[in-house]
């Protein structure tokens, strides 16, 4: 199970063409990860 700032598998099939067809494959998901995680943490 994803925790909450992380994106599960489906749903980063979701979104992983927009990136991937942007940026090609480099560590996308972690940065999406980074960035979610950044996102709910200062929203606390």
């Amino acid at each position: 199970m994803a925790k909450r700032y992380e994106l599960s598998d489906e749903d980063w099939t979701m979104v992983a063409d927009l990136f991937i067809e942007i940026h090609g494959w480099a560590r996308l998901r972690l940065m999406l990860d980074v960035v979610l995680w950044v996102v709910f943490s200062r929203s606390r």
